[in-house]
């Protein structure tokens, strides 16, 4: 898997060949219209965590994990 966080600390995950914006899951109905992205700013997000030895890269969600490779794996908030 494939995914990395922006400058302004969006998280993107690649689906179909393309790095996506997340959307935060906890959206409820009422408020769809006016949803808020999976980032850096939400409490739920932890910071990547480097794993050197499996050359990965894991990052806690508010639900899940996400584990990642570390060499596709970019953080534009540390210039990478």
């Amino acid at each position: 898997m494939q995914a990395s966080i922006n400058k302004n600390g969006h998280l993107l995950i690649k689906r179909a060949n393309k790095l996506k914006l997340q959307w935060c899951p906890k959206t409820t109905e009422s408020s769809r219209n006016n949803m808020v992205e999976c980032g850096d700013w939400c409490p739920l997000f932890g910071e990547p965590q480097i794993n050197n030895v499996r050359e990965t890269v894991l990052i806690s969600l508010c639900d899940k994990s996400i584990t990642v490779d570390s060499n596709t794996f970019i953080d534009e908030r540390h210039g990478g």
